[in-house]
Parts: C-alpha cells; sequence; structure tokens
C-alpha cells in the first residue's frame, strides 16, 4: 500500500453525503447487473452460467481489498503514526483505506 497518498480528513456532513452518494450508485450498479443477469437466464442459463462466472473474477479489484493493517481498532503503521495530525486525535476522520 502507498502510504504518502493517505490524507487524513476529518468526518464531516460532506464525508456522509459523498458515502451516500457511492452507495447509491454501487446499488443502482448492483440492480441493473442483477436485471441484465435475470434476463440472460431467460434467454439460456448456460449462457448466464459462463458469464455470471467470468464476471465474477473480472469484477474482484485487488484495490478494493480491505489492508488488515487498516483495520478497525488496530494502531496505525508506524509510518502514519508520525504523520497523523494532533489536531484530529479523538476526532472521528474519512476511510483512509481504499
Amino acid at each position: 500500500m502507498d502510504y504518502k497518498s493517505i490524507i487524513f480528513r476529518k468526518f464531516t456532513h460532506e464525508s456522509l453525503r459523498r458515502i451516500e452518494h457511492y452507495r447509491q450508485e454501487e446499488s443502482e450498479c448492483i440492480a441493473s447487473e442483477q436485471l441484465e443477469q435475470q434476463t440472460i437466464v431467460e434467454h439460456n442459463y448456460d449462457e448466464h452460467h459462463r458469464m455470471n462466472k467470468s464476471s465474477k473474477d473480472e469484477s474482484v479489484d485487488p484495490k478494493q481489498i480491505p489492508n488488515k493493517e487498516l483495520a478497525v481498532g488496530e494502531t496505525l503503521p508506524l509510518i502514519l503514526q508520525y504523520r497523523f495530525p494532533s489536531e484530529l486525535i479523538g476526532i472521528p476522520i474519512e476511510e483512509i483505506d481504499s
């Protein structure tokens, strides 16, 4: 993980709006994919099965796998501890794990 690119930001109402917007987009994308898959099933189950398998393989993005070093309740890696702004100690921050 590239720790140099991490920026610590206070969690704000805007942070929450961005998360809600992201979740809405994800929900719409998933609904669209499910509708597309349902249509394929109606035409040909075998073709659907092959496409579903390949789309699962393609959808795994290594950037989206959570970093165990940044798990909730864990101590920040040393490289990040020194960069953490003292004014944010004890204040909710935005998610830093990609």
